[in-house]
């Protein structure tokens, strides 16, 4: 995603310039504007930025960035101004998918499962280097892209249930893949999965449509008007359960 960050009170600087920085190195197009503000010359100078960098998001820490951000939205409307809640990248990255998600208001997705779908399926993956698309898959998500649909990825990860894999691990791999997407020139709009085993009895675990309908909230999303894209009969169930 293309961003820029408005940091203008002290109290909030690193932690935002940390955040910024971490997208940044995730392969996001990110960049920081900072304070202290002078008023509506900054709201020209901001709005400037946005179209330079045909920002998605501004993203601001405080209520001064945030009224010289608004202005500058006036100049260049098609910037989303949205303030940031999480304090790390993982958290952040799922926070403004879906602030751009509903800027987007395309209400449709091409929801994605992930091993044997984007990825080769090698069992329990735990190493992000391993990480690798599987052929035609870049320039199809493209395609779907270009026709207005987010993509989001739906993957069962027993895996974490059974200990096979820790958790940050998973999230090691699946950051790994956005990063292998985005220098594709794909975005993801979220990434959704179930950590638990069969006999967990949970609600989120493809065949049961749970992760579907926890992003088609999250990313205000019609089920009715979405598709799925699998290569099992777990997914084309999970897609007929959600409607």
């Amino acid at each position: 995603m293309r961003a820029v960050f408005g940091i203008a009170s002290r109290n909030e600087v690193a932690t935002h310039r940390q955040v910024a920085r971490a997208l940044e190195a995730r392969g996001h197009d990110i960049a920081v504007y900072e304070g202290p503000w002078r008023g509506w010359l900054d709201a020209f100078a901001a709005a400037r930025l946005f179209a330079a960098r045909n920002a998605e998001l501004a993203v601001v820490e405080g209520p001064r960035s945030f009224a010289m951000f608004g202005w500058a939205r006036l100049l260049h409307p098609s910037t989303t101004v949205t303030g940031l809640a999480a304090t790390d990248a993982e958290a952040a990255e799922r926070e403004l998918e879906g602030v751009r998600s509903r800027a987007h208001r395309y209400r449709r997705a091409v929801f994605l499962d992930r091993d044997g779908t984007l990825m080769p399926e090698i069992g329990a993956l735990g190493r992000p280097e391993a990480v690798r698309l599987m052929p035609g898959v870049a320039p199809a998500l493209r395609a779907l892209q270009a026709g207005r649909y987010e993509l989001v990825v739906v993957s069962n990860q027993s895996a974490i249930g059974r200990g096979a894999v820790t958790a940050e691990q998973v999230t090691a791999v699946n950051a790994a893949l956005r990063r292998a997407l985005r220098a594709e020139g794909v975005e993801l709009a979220g990434l959704f999965l179930c950590p638990h085993r069969p006999e967990d009895g949970c609600d989120c675990r493809k065949p049961l449509p749970g992760l579907l309908l926890q992003a088609a909230t999250a990313l205000d999303l019609s089920l009715a008007r979405s598709w799925l894209v699998g290569d099992s009969t777990r997914d084309t169930q999970a897609a007929a359960r959600a409607g």
